[in-house]
Parts: C-alpha cells; sequence; structure tokens
C-alpha cells in the first residue's frame, strides 16, 4: 500500500472539500521515510488516487479529473505536466522529506490562488501553513533517514537541516533514491529500476515588524526511471523551481507578491528496450485526395516516396518553462469581513520533439507539442464573512487566455493514414477547417461560493456551489501524433471549445474531543467536456477530442477515532466513490478509479522517553469493468482486492526513530484499474533488451500487477 502512517490534518474553513485533505510532511514522531514521489502522502487524502505509465511515475487522479485537469502549486507557483506521454507530472519531482506539507483542494477552491482548473488543485509548500509568529522555536536539528524497499532490493537516503527562531525558519534537505524490479505475489517480475536524487532548500524571514519573505528553490533530477507500459524510458530528466513569496501587513491592511519559475526537460528514449517502433517508418508521403478534397473522406496517406527503413532508436526530449507572478491587497474591514483583490499572470511554452534514428542512419524528427505558447492573465476578488456559528466565502476572477502552437507548420513524419505533410493540414484533415487556426484567445474563469453553519458546537454543515470555465489544454488543442507506428496515434484538435463545469457540493463534519468525522457528495454537469474519441480505425487508429456534455457525482467521507477509554488507541477510515456519464452516448467514462477504502488500526504506547507503536492497515479496492474499451484500451477490468499492511516502530530515543513496514503482507496478486498495460517486454537486469520473454516475466499487452509483498525499513536519526 506503501501509505504513510499518520492523520491528514482536518480542515476549519467553510469549504466542504478541504476536510481531511492536507498531509503534514516536517514533523511528528512517526517516520517520514524518503520516497520517489509524493503518492504515498497524497494516499492518505480521500478522493485521490492515481494513474500509472510506470511503477514509479504517479499521475494523481481527484475526483477522476488527472493531467492538466489538475493545477499542481509549488508555494503558489502553476507547475507543468511536462510531457505527452504522462510521465511528468510535478508530484513525481517532489519527495515526502523534502516539502513541508502537500493539500489537496477537491474542488471549488480559491479564486485567489490563481487560474482555476475542471479537477482539482494540489498546493506543495515548503513550510506548514502556521504562520511564523504563532510557530514555537525550534532549536536547529539535522535529521538523516534510510529506508530500504525489500521487494525491490532498492535503498533511500534524506539528510536534513532545519531550524526555527522567532523570526528565521528555514529547511534544507536532500534525498538520494535508488531501487530495481519488483515480484508481484504470483511470481512474475515487473521492470521497475529507478535513479534519482532532489535537494531543496527554503528560508521565511521576518524582516521587519511589517514584512515577510519566503525564499525557495528545488531540484530533481531522473537519471532512471523504467516505464512497462511505454517502450520509452525516462532517463536524465530535470526539474527546477524557484519561488519568491513577500508579504506586508500593517494595521487592516495585508499586500501579497509573489513571483516564480520553474522548467523541466523531459528526456525519454528506446535505447535500453526492445522497441514497439519496429514498424516500418517511413519518409512523408503525399496524400492522395479523397472525394472531399485534400483530407476529406478518403484522402489517406499516399505511397512512400522513399524506401523503407526500421527504427534503430527513438528519443524524446523538451522543455516546459513557466514564470509566473500575483499581487493581492486583503483588506479587513472588521472582525468579521475581509476582501480580497489582485491580479496574476502566468506565461509558459511547452515543446517536445521525437528523433528516430532509422537503420539507413537517417534521423526523422517531429513535434509532439509544436512550441505551445500559454499566456494567462487573471483580475479576481474575494470577499469573506463570518460570526460566531457561520462561514462565507464568495469569489470570482477572470481569465483571459492566449494559447499558440508556434510550429504548427512543422513535417509529420512517418505515420501511416497522414492527410498531409505538416502538423497543420492533419489538423484540418481530420478535424475539418476551423482546426487550422492554431493561435486562440479564451475568456475563461470562476465563480464559486461556500458557506458553513455550525449546527452544534461538534456538528458543522457546509454547502459549496461554483462554476468553472477552462480552456482546452495544449494536449487536448496541439498534440501531434504522439504515436506508436504499429498501433495508436492521438491528434490534438485546435478547434475545440473551453469547457465549462457547474457543481454543488455539500458536506457535513464532526468534530469531539476524541472523534473527528467528515463526509461530502458532490455533483458537476460540463458543458462541451473534452473527450478522447476513435476518428479512425485503418490503416491506423486516430484518435483526437471532441466537445460533448458529461457528468460526474460521487463522495467521500473520512474519520479519525482516538477513544479517551482506550489510551493509545486509534483507529482511522477512508472512502471514496466517483461516478461518470458521456451525456452524448449515455457511456459512463472509462477513466475513473473504482471505489475504494482504508481503515488503520493502531496502537502506541509511552515507556520513558520511548514510544512504541503497532498498527495494521487495510485497503479494500473494488473491481471494475471498463465501460468503454474501444476507446479506452489501457483500462483493463480488474477484480476487487484487498491489501493489508503492518507497521512495527519505536522512538527509541529523542534521536532515534525505526519502523518495519510489511506491505502486502497476505502476497496478494492485483491490479490497479488506472495501470496501463505492459508496452514491450521487460530490459535485462542490466539494462540491455531481455534476449526472450522469460515464463516469469510480462508479454507485451499484459496487465501490470501491482507489488508482492515486500519488508521496508525506515530509520531517521536526529541531532
Amino acid at each position: 500500500m506503501q501509505r504513510l502512517p499518520g492523520v491528514a490534518v482536518t480542515s476549519t474553513t467553510c469549504n466542504p472539500s478541504e476536510d481531511f485533505a492536507a498531509v503534514d510532511l516536517s514533523t511528528g514522531e512517526v517516520v517520514l521515510p524518503p520516497s520517489t514521489s509524493l503518492d504515498e502522502a497524497l494516499s492518505a487524502i480521500p478522493a485521490v488516487t492515481f494513474s500509472r505509465r510506470g511503477a514509479n511515475n504517479a499521475e494523481p487522479v481527484i475526483r477522476g479529473f488527472s493531467f492538466d485537469r489538475i493545477s499542481t502549486l509549488y508555494n503558489g507557483l502553476p507547475l507543468l505536466n511536462a510531457s505527452p506521454t504522462r510521465t511528468a507530472a510535478p508530484v513525481n519531482f517532489f519527495r515526502s522529506g523534502l516539502v513541508g506539507q502537500v493539500r489537496v483542494q477537491r474542488s471549488l477552491p480559491s479564486v485567489t490562488s490563481g487560474p482555476i482548473t475542471t479537477g482539482g488543485q494540489l498546493e506543495i509548500t515548503s513550510f506548514p501553513t502556521l504562520p511564523l509568529h504563532r510557530s514555537p522555536p525550534a532549536e536547529p536539528a539535522t535529521t538523516l533517514s534510510v529506508r530500504t524497499y525489500g521487494n525491490q532490493h532498492g535503498l533511500a537516503l534524506g539528510a536534513s537541516t532545519t531550524g526555527q527562531s522567532e523570526r528565521v525558519r528555514y529547511r534544507i534537505g536532500g534525498q538520494y533514491v535508488k531501487i530495481g524490479d519488483y515480484t508481484s505475489g504470483d511470481g512474475r517480475r515487473v521492470d521497475a529500476d529507478h535513479e534519482g536524487w532532489g535537494e531543496s532548500a527554503a528560508l521565511l524571514l521576518d524582516l521587519t515588524t511589517h514584512h515577510t519573505t519566503e525564499i525557495a528553490l528545488h531540484h530533481c533530477h531522473q537519471a532512471l526511471d523504467r516505464n512497462i507500459s511505454l517502450p520509452f524510458d525516462t532517463v536524465d530528466t530535470d526539474f527546477y523551481a524557484a519561488t519568491l513569496n513577500h508579504t506586508w501587513q500593517r494595521d487592516d491592511q495585508t499586500l501579497r507578491f509573489r513571483v516564480g519559475y520553474t522548467e523541466t526537460h523531459p528526456y525519454l528514449s528506446t535505447a535500453a528496450r526492445p522497441s514497439e517502433d519496429d514498424a516500418t517508418v517511413t519518409a512523408p508521403a503525399t496524400p492522395t485526395p479523397g472525394p472531399g478534397g485534400p483530407g476529406g473522406p478518403g484522402g489517406l496517406g499516399g505511397p512512400a516516396t522513399a524506401p523503407p527503413a526500421r527504427p534503430l532508436n527513438t528519443d524524446l526530449h523538451g522543455d516546459a518553462i513557466a514564470y509566473a507572478t500575483g499581487l493581492s491587497w486583503q483588506t479587513m474591514w472588521s472582525q468579521s469581513f475581509t476582501t480580497t483583490v489582485g491580479t496574476d499572470a502566468t506565461w509558459s511554452t511547452r515543446d517536445v520533439a521525437r528523433d528516430r534514428l532509422l537503420s539507413d542512419n537517417s534521423i526523422n524528427i517531429d513535434r509532439l507539442w509544436p512550441d505551445v505558447l500559454t499566456r494567462d492573465l487573471g483580475l479576481f476578488g474575494e470577499l469573506a464573512w463570518q460570526n460566531e456559528a457561520t462561514r462565507f466565502r464568495l469569489g470570482t476572477r477572470l481569465d483571459r487566455v492566449h494559447r499558440a502552437a508556434r510550429a504548427a507548420d512543422a513535417s509529420i513524419i512517418g505515420i501511416a493514414g497522414a492527410r498531409g505533410e505538416t502538423i497543420r493540414q492533419n489538423y484540418v484533415g481530420f478535424n475539418g477547417p476551423a482546426a487550422g487556426i492554431t493561435t486562440h484567445d479564451h475568456t475563461t474563469g470562476a465563480a464559486n461560493v461556500t458557506i458553513a453553519h455550525d449546527l452544534t458546537s461538534a456538528w458543522t454543515a457546509r454547502l459549496g456551489l461554483g462554476v468553472t470555465r477552462m480552456a482546452p489544454t495544449p494536449t487536448e488543442a496541439y498534440r501531434a501524433f504522439l504515436s506508436n507506428p504499429s498501433g495508436v496515434a492521438d491528434l490534438g484538435n485546435p478547434a475545440l471549445e473551453p469547457e465549462t463545469k457547474k457543481e454543488i457540493e455539500a458536506g457535513l463534519r464532526y468534530a469531539s474531543d476524541d472523534l473527528r468525522f467528515s463526509a461530502q457528495v458532490f455533483y458537476a454537469h460540463i458543458d462541451d467536456y473534452i473527450q478522447r474519441r476513435r476518428i479512425l480505425i485503418t490503416p491506423t487508429q486516430v484518435f483526437s477530442f471532441r466537445n460533448a456534455d458529461a457528468r460526474f457525482y460521487g463522495g467521500e467521507a473520512a474519520l479519525a477515532w482516538t477513544p479517551t477509554a482506550a489510551p493509545g488507541w486509534s483507529l482511522t477510515a477512508t472512502a471514496a466513490s466517483v461516478r461518470g456519464e458521456d451525456l452524448t452516448t449515455a457511456i459512463d467514462q472509462a477513466g475513473l478509479p473504482p471505489w475504494n477504502a482504508t481503515v488503520t488500526t493502531r496502537y502506541q504506547h509511552t515507556l520513558g522517553e520511548r514510544l512504541l507503536w503497532i498498527a495494521l492497515e487495510t485497503a479494500h479496492t473494488a473491481g471494475k469493468v471498463n465501460p468503454n474499451p474501444t476507446e479506452a484500451a489501457l483500462f483493463r477490468d480488474t477484480t476487487s482486492y484487498t491489501l493489508l499492511g503492518l507497521r512495527l516502530g519505536a522512538r527509541v530515543t529523542k534521536q532515534l526513530t525505526l519502523e518495519v513496514a510489511v506491505e502486502n503482507l497476505l502476497d496478494e496478486t492485483y491490479y490497479r484499474y488506472l495501470t496501463a498495460p505492459a508496452a514491450t517486454a521487460p530490459s535485462g537486469p542490466s539494462g540491455s533488451p531481455a534476449p526472450a520473454i522469460a515464463p516469469d516475466t510480462l508479454a507485451p499487452g499484459d496487465s501490470v500487477p501491482g507489488v508482492g509483498r515486500s519488508i521496508n525499513l525506515s530509520a531517521r536519526w536526529s541531532f
């Protein structure tokens, strides 16, 4: 299960989707071991699951929404999904020991936090959100941590230094992780090698009575990450982020300014893998006009104009760069009424190319993201009012989004069935004349209202309403034949309209000395929801994107119980479910996770300065039948499964903490619905292609099983 111990932070705001939605990663008596990404921390939050193209790259799914529909922020800086292969979600470049807190806004986030997306929002901060002046001073401390992965014969090392005084808080840290293949419950080997490291530094200063400044830097390097569900391995990929946030406060006025920069350089290669690009790749073909003219029906690629050549190696490389800034002014008119107004701006580019080395020593180069430029300028306003029993928030923002594919006239190379020689010609050929316009200006934005009312001293009812309008993402509008020549091709559609989400959410919360409980339900109707559609079957399956109305509904619940009658015992539990339907076809949405529930029972005992604990974790995931395998073939039917985990830990001294975790205690064989099937035969132990598919390995097209039983050891030493 790879689930972090501890209890998610409970929200005190009026937004029902914020309860049990944050995990503090900076303090606590439990071991917070080094990790490959933030998926372990996020897995503690209801309604958050993951889709995967490999064992170690995790793409968060919040209430069924993923990829660019989830906004990921680092200290307020919007981060980019950096690869059209969906192997570079921002959470993969952060590790649990290098940030202070991770928080999820499932829906209806504050309009002051930046452009609002159709899905949720994920906030990563260098420090917990508690203000510096309310945090107790802490002596400087250095922490060394180590974690072993028994099943994967892996090791993770971490080191950090933290400290805090009345006016200064700082954190400096680094991690290194190297793990190997894993074995499933039925004894099959799954390619899962990973090696990477990261560093971070953050400084928070109370410069004067009125000024506070936070500066943060973060870097992650992925030396190797084998993607079992792709023919490509991630190699030598770097991620950088830098943020500066300044707050000026005097009396009832607060001015906040932020600026940030991030860049990612994804690099994927087939060099160490048997390649599925073994299909013949040809030079650009002259299209044969069909009855409807060039690009019309029957207008498929004609005979090759050059002799066929076989790919020897394929590399994907690119750059995803973003700058962002924001300014807000908050006025406290009274103890109960506050207003905030402001503006923010984001400028970003995403450009990914594919190089294919052919057997005749020529190189085919084409674009997968054709140098996509995005500029977003937003204006927002929000008011908050509260009295002893009621809290109310109303906000609205307006965004002007400019987007352009600056390399839309680059060549299309080696795609069977191409309808033209350039990307733009194929946009038109498959999507119609309007798709030839690749520069667009969209008006988007959001408006939402949330209210919470204390029914009693323990019970609180909450309600939220909102509308969000989101422009097509760069992948949906501009993807340029990300494909396997022998299989499937995906092409963007620049003629897409923005999608508009109208949602309602209701929640109920209970809080007493020994029990906290939260539950919420939601319903969302999305006009012009952008969905992937198959638009051509032969000679190559081609998928593009179309607008169609859809609806989503579901709910989640969580509780944390520490019974006063049983000192030392605690119980936490979560459950979440989401359903979705394409209203045009009346077919359920295929890319949604099945319902799931978790229960963790923990006992801890204090013996002098020692703290001992034992925890039993249970995670149940329902089975699911893919409702639309024709257009979502990556999602295989799965059966339900239940995983058990056992943790034994001790704070031996004030400095030393140890823990033994047995994941998948019963060595179950299980399959996650949102994990794509194997794309190629595994590589050999040295990274060279395996000469043949052994009985204990996966063949191309096999469903990928989860990790079998693993005994993991963690230790932390602070001084």
